[in-house]
C-alpha cells in the first residue's frame, strides 16, 4: 500500500510494518522484499515443504506497480474471463527479466512467482490481488471497505491457522490435505537417493475408482447400467406433521457444527485402487462399494431413512458405501452383498486435515467470544455468545466463513466435475489426474455424517420423545413449546440431553433459528422443506444471502477449481491446422489482386489491421527498384483507386509523370532505396470469447477485437450473443465497409434500397462503403443487427435443429443465488459451469429469443435448466432447491 514519501510499504499480518522495504516500483521488488522479510510458514509435515510467502496487493499498490485495473478491455485492463495478463505485458516481462518464473496460471488474481530451487532452498511467493477478483468468490466473503491492515490480518490469520491460501478455499483445503499427507519422501538406497511412499498417504500417481462410484460423464460410466450408481448426497427430507406436533407453538432448528469435518475424524478411507469381488463377505473395516438389498429393513417412519438422500425407504438392490452397510447391520439387517469393489489399502487419510481445521475453527470461535467449554458450564451464556458472535470482528467472521468453506470445499473437490470449453461426456478431464480425486472418499465422509446424525436423532427421540419432521443436510427441525434451543434439548427429568449436545466443537449442535408452527405448516402444505426458513419471522433475507442452513446446492463444498473460476479455452492462436500463416496469405491474395485488378483487400479481411497496406508498400518498393515510375506515389496512396458511382470496385492507379512528391527527383528511384514506413498499428490480441464453439475448425480462429463492442454497448445480451455465436461457422465481417458490402449483396447492389433499410441517406451509405465516414454508435448497432440477422441462414437453421433434437453442451460463467422454501441456503458467488443440457432447454431459449424476450427471461430459463440438470442432478439431490441466475459474465453453446 502507498505511504507518504514512499511508493509502497509492506503491511504485515500483525498490523505492523516490515523492518526493511525496497524502494523499487516493480513486482519483482515486491517479491524480493517478501522473501527478505521472512514471510511464510514452516512445513506442516517433516517430508513436506515450507509454506510460501503471501503478498496481497491493494488497489493503491496495484497502481504504483503499473498493473492494470479490472475491466473488459483486453489491451488496457485485466479481464477476469481470461484469467491472466498476456505474456507480452510489461509486468510479465519485468518478472521474467528479473529471473523469476510464473506457473501455468500466469499473472492473475492468484499468481505464484518462483525461482528454481538452489541448494534445496525454496523461493516462492504467492500473490493475492483482490482488485482482480481474488477474494470475490471461491468461498471468500470479505467485508466491503476493509482496510489494508485488516485485510493483511485476515489473510495472515487464515495462513497461520490453516495454510497459505492458493486460490479458492476449496483449492486451499485440498492443498492442506497434501501438505499434511505428502505423497512421497526421500529414501536412501544403495544406489543413492530415491522417492518413496509416505506411510498413510495416497500414491503420487492417480488411479481410477470403481465404475459405480464415478460421475455419469466419466469414461468408466459410459457402459454402466441404469441404477448402477453409488448415490451419496446429504439429506433433503420432510414429512407431514403429527397431531401433537401441530399443537406445538414453535418449530426450532438445530444445526450440527462442521458436520463433514467431524465425520472425517479417524475415518478409514481408501489409499489404493479398487478390487472387484463377486459374492463377498461383508467386512466393516474395508472401505468400498457394496451392492446390497436393504429394502427389507424397517426404520422409524417418523425419521428419515439413512440409506437414501431423500429419506425414503430403499426399494431394491443398490450400491452403498461401507459406512451405510455397517449401519444397516447395526439396525438389525441381514446383509448379503452380491458384488463389491473393495479398497484393501486404507487408513485415516484425512485425520491430520480434520485436526488442523478443527483447531482453526475453535481458535476463531474463541476469538469471537465463544470458548470451547462455555456450553458445558453455562448453556444460556453459550447461546448468548453465539448470537453476539455474529456481530463480532468482521475480519474474524470472514476467517470463520473461509474455514467452513475450506472444510466443505475439500470434500467437494474429491468429486470435481469437468468444466471448460470443448468437454464431451465420456472424455477425461484434468481433475482425474489428481491423486486426491476419489468419489468414494467423498461418499464415506457424507455417509458418516448422515449416519452420525441419524444415530443422534434416534437417541434424541428416546431421551425427549421428540422426532424431527424435517432435515436439510446437517440441520434438523423439531416441534417445540418454546422458541429456544433449550426447549427442545430438555429431557423429561429437566436435564439437557446428550444426544444432540450443545457446544461449539465440530459435531455438536447450535441454535439455528425458530419460527411459529403456523408458518411451518403452510410451508409443508406447499411441499417445501422448512429448514431453509427456520429463523425468526420477518427476518428471512433475500435470495443469495447465507443463512447457514443446509448444504451447498451441489453437495458439500464449492465446485470451484480456481479463484476466478475456469476461463474459456486459452492458447488458441492462429488459423486452423494446415492453414497458411496470415501474413503470407494476405500477401499472396494482394499479389493476385494486382494481377487481375479487381479490388484492394480490406485490412481486417486480409488477416489483421494494416497487413494489406504493408504488403502493398513492400511490392511498390520492389517495383521502384526495377525502375517503375510512380511506384513511390502508388505506395503512399495505395495501388488502387475507387471508381466513381461504382461502390466496391477499384481499379489500378496509373502513374502520372507530371506529378511527383515535393522534393522528389524525376525518373526512377535509385536501386535499393525504400520508402519510409507508415506508423504501424498494433494488432490487438485474439478474443477467446468470440470463438465459434460449434465448428471445431473455427474454434482455432480468433476474431480481432479492435471494433467489437463491449457488453454495455452491445445490442444483444450475453445469452443472445451465445446463441448467435453457436449458429455460425464463420465470424461476421468486422469492418464497417465489409459489413456494408455484405448487406449490399442482399439488395442487389442498390445503395438506395440499403439506405432505406438502414434509415439513412443514400449518400451516407456510399460514404460508409468507401470508408470516407464512420457510422455513429446507434447506426453501427443497426448495421451489426442487420448483418447478424442475414449471416449464414442455412447454417443457423441446421445448428438450431441439431440443438433442439440432440441437446447441447453449455459453458457459462455467472452469479447464482440459491433458495430453499422462502429462505436461502447458500452464498451468492460466481460459478463457471459446464453441463450437458437437453433439447427442451434449447427449444425454450430459441423460442424466447424469437419472441423478443428480455435478458432476465432468458436467464430464468437457463436457471431452471441448470437447477434440474446440474444442481439437482436430474432429481438425485436437493428437491426443494431453487436457483436464480443473477448475472451472466459469458456463455457459449457447443453442439453435441
Amino acid at each position: 500500500m502507498s505511504r507518504a514519501g514512499r511508493p509502497w510499504w509492506p503491511c504485515l499480518a500483525d498490523d505492523g510494518e516490515a523492518a526493511t522495504a525496497r524502494a523499487g516500483r516493480t513486482l519483482a521488488d515486491v517479491v524480493e522484499c517478501a522473501l527478505e522479510t521472512g514471510l511464510g510458514l514452516p512445513r506442516l509435515h517433516r517430508h513436506g515443504k515450507d509454506g510460501d510467502a503471501l503478498v496481497a496487493l491493494t488497489d493503491a499498490a496495484l497502481a504504483e506497480l503499473s498493473l492494470p485495473p479490472l475491466g473488459r478491455d483486453e489491451r488496457k485492463e485485466f479481464v477476469p474471463r481470461l484469467g491472466q495478463l498476456p505474456k507480452t505485458h510489461k509486468a510479465v516481462k519485468q518478472i521474467e527479466k528479473a529471473g523469476w518464473l510464473l506457473t501455468q496460471r500466469g499473472l492473475g488474481p492468484w499468481a505464484r512467482i518462483y525461482r528454481t530451487p538452489e541448494d534445496g532452498k525454496r523461493q516462492c511467493v504467492q500473490l493475492c490481488i483482490p482488485a482482480w477478483g481474488a477474494l470475490a468468490s471461491g468461498g471468500w466473503q470479505i467485508p466491503d471497505g476493509l482496510a489494508a491492515s485488516d485485510l493483511a490480518r485476515l489473510l495472515g490469520t487464515y495462513t497461520t491457522r490453516v495454510l497459505t491460501p492458493l486460490g479458492s478455499t476449496a483449492v486451499s483445503g485440498l492443498e492442506l490435505v497434501t501438505a499434511l499427507r505428502p505423497p512421497t519422501r526421500a529414501v536412501r538406497t544403495e544406489a543413492g537417493w530415491t522417492s518413496g511412499l509416505v506411510e498413510g498417504s495416497r500414491p503420487k500417481d492417480a488411479f481410477d475408482p470403481a465404475p459405480p462410484e464415478v460421475l455419469d460423464v466419466h469414461p468408466l460410466a459410459q457402459d454402466r447400467e441404469p441404477g448402477g450408481e453409488l448415490v451419496t448426497e446429504a439429506w433433503d427430507w420432510h414429512r407431514e406433521l403429527t397431531d401433537t406436533e401441530k399443537r406445538s407453538a414453535w418449530a426450532v432448528g438445530l444445526d450440527v457444527n462442521m458436520a463433514f469435518l467431524a465425520a472425517a475424524g479417524r475415518l478409514t478411507l481408501p489409499l489404493g485402487p479398487p478390487v472387484h469381488v463377486v459374492n463377498p463377505v461383508f467386512d466393516p473395516k474395508i472401505p468400498g462399494s457394496w451392492l446390497v438389498d436393504l429394502s427389507g429393513l424397517d426404520t422409524n417412519p417418523l425419521l428419515p431413512s439413512p440409506f437414501t438422500a431423500d429419506g425414503s425407504r430403499p426399494t431394491g438392490p443398490a450400491w452403498y458405501s461401507t459406512v451405510k452397510v455397517a449401519y444397516a447391520m447395526e439396525l438389525g439387517a441381514r446383509v448379503q452383498p452380491t458384488e463389491a469393489y473393495l479398497r484393501y489399502e486404507h487408513g485415516p487419510y484425512l485425520d491430520p486435515w480434520r485436526n488442523r481445521l478443527r483447531q482453526a475453527y475453535l481458535d476463531t470461535m474463541a476469538a469471537l467470544g465463544v470458548p470451547l467449554t462455555l456450553a458445558d458450564t453455562d448453556p444460556v451464556a453459550f447461546l448468548d455468545a453465539m448470537a453476539a458472535a455474529k456481530q463480532g470482528d468482521p475480519a474474524e467472521l470472514a476467517v470463520l466463513t473461509a474455514i467452513k468453506q475450506t472444510a466443505k470445499g475439500t470434500i467437494g473437490k474429491m468429486r470435481e466435475r469437468p468444466r471448460g470449453h470443448g468437454y464431451k461426456p465420456g472424455e477425461r478431464w484434468p481433475a482425474l489426474d489428481r491423486p486426491t480425486w476419489d468419489p468414494l472418499m467423498r461418499a464415506l465422509v457424507i455417509d458418516t455424517a448422515t449416519v452420525n446424525l441419524h444415530r443422534k436423532l434416534r437417541k434424541m427421540a428416546g431421551d425427549t420423545g421428540l422426532h424431527c419432521f424435517a432435515v436439510l443436510s446437517d440441520c434438523a427441525v423439531f416441534a417445540s413449546p418454546g422458541p429456544g434451543a433449550l426447549d427442545v434439548l430438555a429431557c423429561l427429568d429437566g436435564t439437557l440431553t446428550t444426544s444432540l449436545r450443545l457446544g461449539v466443537s465440530p459435531g455438536m449442535v447450535k441454535f439455528e433459528g425458530s419460527r411459529p408452527m403456523a408458518e411451518i405448516a403452510e410451508l409443508l402444505a406447499d411441499g417445501a422443506n422448512p429448514p431453509g426458513t427456520s429463523r425468526p419471522a420477518g427476518s428471512s433475507p433475500p435470495m443469495s444471502s447465507r443463512t447457514g442452513v443446509g448444504p451447498a446446492p451441489r453437495g458439500p463444498g464449492p465446485h470451484d477449481s480456481s479463484a476466478a473460476g475456469r476461463r474459456p479455452a486459452a492458447g488458441l492462436r492462429g488459423g486452423p491446422d494446415g492453414a497458411r500463416p496470415a501474413r503470407r496469405t494476405a500477401r499472396r491474395r494482394l499479389l493476385a489482386s494486382h494481377q487481375v485488378g479487381v479490388r484492394r483487400l480490406d485490412p481486417l479481411e486480409a488477416g489483421g489491421p494494416g497487413r494489406a497496406d504493408r504488403a502493398g508498400r513492400r511490392l511498390a518498393a520492389r517495383r521502384a527498384d526495377r525502375g517503375h515510375r510512380g511506384a513511390g506515389r502508388r505506395a503512399e496512396r495505395g495501388p488502387y483507386r475507387p471508381v466513381a458511382g461504382r461502390p466496391g470496385r477499384r481499379v489500378e492507379r496509373r502513374p502520372d509523370p507530371r506529378r511527383r512528391r515535393p522534393g522528389a527527383a524525376a525518373g526512377p528511384r535509385p536501386r535499393g532505396s525504400r520508402l519510409p514506413p507508415r506508423p504501424r498499428r498494433p494488432r490487438p490480441p485474439p478474443h477467446p470469447h468470440r470463438l465459434d464453439p460449434l465448428n471445431p475448425t473455427a474454434r482455432r480462429r480468433a476474431v480481432p477485437t479492435a471494433i467489437t463492442t463491449s457488453r454495455k454497448d452491445s445490442p444483444m445480451g450475453e445469452i443472445d450473443e451465445g446463441l448467435e455465436r453457436a449458429e455460425r461457422t464463420r465470424p461476421i465481417p468486422q469492418s464497417t465497409a465489409a459489413r456494408m458490402r455484405f448487406l449490399l449483396k442482399g439488395v442487389m447492389g442498390s445503395t438506395k434500397a440499403l439506405a432505406a433499410e438502414l434509415g439513412v441517406s443514400q449518400r451516407t451509405v456510399q460514404r460508409w462503403l468507401k470508408g470516407q465516414a464512420v457510422p455513429k454508435a446507434a447506426a453501427a448497432k443497426k448495421v451489426e443487427q442487420q448483418v447478424r440477422a442475414k449471416w449464414q441462414p442455412k447454417v443457423k437453421q441446421r445448428v438450431r435443429n441439431a440443438a433442439e433434437t440432440n441437446g447441447f453442451m453449455l459453458h457459462i460463467s455467472g452469479t447464482f443465488g440459491y433458495s430453499s422454501a422462502a429462505g436461502s441456503t447458500d452464498d451468492p458467488r460466481p460459478r463457471t459451469i459446464t453441463q450437458k443440457m437437453p433439447g427442451t432447454v434449447a427449444q425454450k431459449l430459441y423460442a424466447a429469443r424469437d419472441a423478443g424476450a428480455s435478458q432476465a427471461e432468458q436467464e430464468r430459463i437457463l436457471a431452471e435448466g441448470l437447477r434440474e440438470h446440474y444442481f439437482k442432478d436430474n432429481g438425485h439431490r436437493a428437491r426443494s432447491l431453487d436457483v436464480e441466475l443473477n448475472d451472466v459474465s459469458w456463455m457459449d453453446l457447443e453442439g453435441l
